[in-house]
């Protein structure tokens, strides 16, 4: 086989750093940065009672990604196990947490989306819980409301489900 010339290389390596860029983020001393190779798989806005205590807000927005999509492009993460279910991924110098895993979610990670470095990059693909919403606030009509939450396979995009099921097939993490 015949190696690839350098700047054929060095142009995919560019796109990669491209993709990774356009959702990349950094924890809050930014010691840690990391980079997406994909877009996330899901984002929701979740406006249940624990969800508006945890953010100090009317909602959550909950960043769902491919764990092995994240990329680390400097700094050092180190993790702590929140249960025997749950991990979360840490900042060593700062202690926010990047993202965190669930044993019963292989392959995804939920990313912490305050540490994007723009949030508004995200598309919200729907809004639950809003029994709980906040009565002043006014939802947008073209994105899907649940009362309560939804069924992933009625709701992500059939593209995002086939990556994810791609990924539980391979092992789930890298």
């Amino acid at each position: 086989m015949r190696a690839l010339p350098a700047y054929n290389t060095a142009r995919r390596l560019e796109k990669q750093m491209n993709r990774c860029s356009r959702f990349s983020g950094r924890c809050g001393c930014s010691e840690v940065r990391y980079g997406l190779r994909n877009p996330p798989l899901f984002v929701h806005a979740c406006h249940c009672l624990d969800c508006q205590k945890a953010s100090g807000s009317a909602f959550r927005i909950t960043t769902i990604v491919l764990e092995r999509d994240i990329v680390i492009s400097q700094g050092d993460v180190s993790f702590r196990k929140i249960s025997t279910q749950r991990t979360e991924f840490i900042c060593k110098s700062c202690g926010d947490v990047i993202y965190g895993t669930a044993t019963n979610h292989p392959a995804t990670a939920l990313l912490n989306t305050r540490t994007l470095d723009d949030p508004r990059m995200l598309e919200i693909g729907a809004h639950i819980w809003t029994v709980d919403r906040h009565p002043w606030l006014v939802l947008p009509t073209d994105v899907p409301q649940y009362e309560k939450g939804y069924e992933r396979n009625e709701v992500w995009p059939q593209e995002n489900l086939q990556r994810l099921r791609r990924a539980v097939d391979e092992g789930g993490r890298i």
